[in-house]
């Protein structure tokens, strides 16, 4: 756990870093803002000189009038708002040398990195077409020794104006081949083009997927039942979890995502992060566990 001297020395990182960001903000709106309203001045001279007062001139001061108003909203916002990228990038990295400080572990981090699609190709939860788009990424070696990444990323795909979002959480992903090939979810169907699935009988809301010809083995049992514990919680709104002959997925949906940007950041919501972050690395090695 994070101690007060700790928390006040992050606190006090994070309030520059969002002073920057804001600062930042304030040029970009004040220059469009500037921008616009010598635009305006400059049309109204040219108006005023030509005599010129017709609908042309109404509906371009009308537009021009609402515009000045709307980026002046945006100008007033920009100097109280606080960005989540100062979290992604200072305080979640800080919580992850905190653990390998306490855990004696090596874990890696990246903020906003741009991941290839395979994991998601490999698990086969969701379509294979999905749009990545990824916050954050916890790189880490097993007790076993194997390597694995936890994701915080949201997947979608976009039809003309539609977009349909299909996940939005922590995604993760343990290079290790599991002694049995099995789908569970709360919700959707596989999405692995390359083996056919048949559904079983749904254990408590649980879909169960397994390869067509195979039966339900014992370690699938308690894979259900690793899951139906995520789901008592209460936590999620969707739980997926895939195993393959590569590699074990499992992917949470959070009602309430806990690792966001939070109103005020004090002492108790950074040991909550670390509680959360925490929580997503034993849930590796239950994984592991199981298989």
């Amino acid at each position: 756990m994070f101690n007060e001297l700790e928390f006040k020395t992050i606190k006090k990182e994070l309030d520059a870093k969002q002073k920057i960001r804001r600062k930042k903000m304030v040029t970009i709106w004040g220059a469009i803002l500037g921008a616009l309203v010598v635009i305006v001045i400059a049309v109204s001279l040219i108006f005023q000189i030509y005599n010129k007062r017709n609908e042309f001139s109404m509906i371009f001061y009308f537009l021009s009038g609402f515009s000045v108003f709307i980026i002046a909203i945006a100008l007033f916002i920009s100097m109280f708002y606080k960005s989540s990228k100062p979290y992604f990038e200072y305080v979640f990295p800080k919580i992850i040398t905190k653990i390998n400080d306490e855990e004696g572990l090596y874990l890696s981090y990246e903020s906003y990195p741009k991941l290839e699609k395979s994991f998601n190709e490999e698990g086969g939860l969701f379509p294979k077409g999905v749009s990545i788009s990824c916050k954050k990424v916890i790189n880490g070696f097993s007790k076993e020794q194997d390597t694995y990444q936890i994701i915080d990323c949201s997947m979608t795909t976009s039809t003309g104006n539609n977009q349909v979002t299909h996940f939005y959480g922590t995604y993760i992903y343990l290079k290790k081949a599991s002694q049995t090939e099995l789908q569970i979810r709360t919700n959707g169907s596989p999405k692995n083009k390359t083996v056919k699935y048949v559904k079983l009988n749904e254990i408590e809301s649980l879909k169960i997927y397994k390869p067509i010809g195979n039966e339900l083995l014992d370690i699938d049992q308690r894979y259900v039942e690793f899951v139906n514990g995520l789901k008592r919680s209460e936590t999620f709104r969707h739980l997926y979890l895939s195993m393959n002959k590569e590699s074990i997925h499992l992917a949470l949906w959070y009602k309430k995502n806990p690792l966001r940007k939070k109103k005020q950041f004090t002492l108790e919501i950074l040991n909550q992060y670390l509680k959360v972050l925490t929580n997503e690395l034993d849930l590796v090695n239950e994984l592991e566990n199981i298989s």
